[in-house]
């Protein structure tokens, strides 16, 4: 049985996936974040692969990580600057950048992360990441895309946002 399988058809429209996240990227809403699925101990990296804002409809892709890169990222982000102020969704645009000279650095070991990543590849279909609503599907490692920013997912050409979609419509693999 793949990983998150039981945990999403048990969770899924009751309970958000994620029991906890780190915040790495917002725009409007989470566009890069570590996730601590509940009822595991697992943590998986969470990157926007497709965004449509008038539907509010993001996609993410899921990779795993460990508790070291959870740490790093905690430390970079967290701890990295005089006051101690903690990154959330609301002080995210003011404080990126003139509080967290580390930033660029977790951007790097995040992109590093997809690029030598091996294991199970999820795609999660969500207006945000701490919905109760949402769909995951597995997809081959080798189709795994990693996108640097917001603006390279807004401006990925028609085929490769429909591509992202389809894989969500009936017999395409959800879990």
């Amino acid at each position: 049985m793949r990983m998150l399988n039981s945990i999403y058809l048990s969770a899924r429209g009751v309970k958000e996936l994620f029991s906890e996240l780190v915040l790495i990227d917002w725009y409007d809403g989470y566009t890069r974040a570590i996730g601590k699925v509940r009822g595991i101990d697992k943590w998986f990296i969470c990157n926007l692969t497709y965004y449509h804002i008038n539907q509010h409809r993001r996609i993410f892709t899921l990779i795993e990580t460990d508790e070291k890169f959870v740490a790093m990222v905690r430390l970079k982000l967290n701890d990295s600057y005089d006051e101690g102020r903690i990154l959330t969704p609301d002080n995210v645009d003011e404080t990126i950048g003139k509080c967290f000279p580390d930033y660029d650095q977790v951007l790097r070991e995040v992109e590093k992360a997809f690029r030598e990543y091996a294991g199970e590849v999820y795609l999660m279909n969500c207006s945000n990441l701490n919905d109760i609503d949402y769909e995951l599907v597995e997809i081959p490692l080798n189709e795994m895309h990693y996108f640097r920013d917001i603006e390279s997912v807004l401006e990925q050409d028609e085929a490769s946002s429909s591509r992202w979609v389809n894989l969500f419509s009936p017999g395409n693999g959800s879990l």
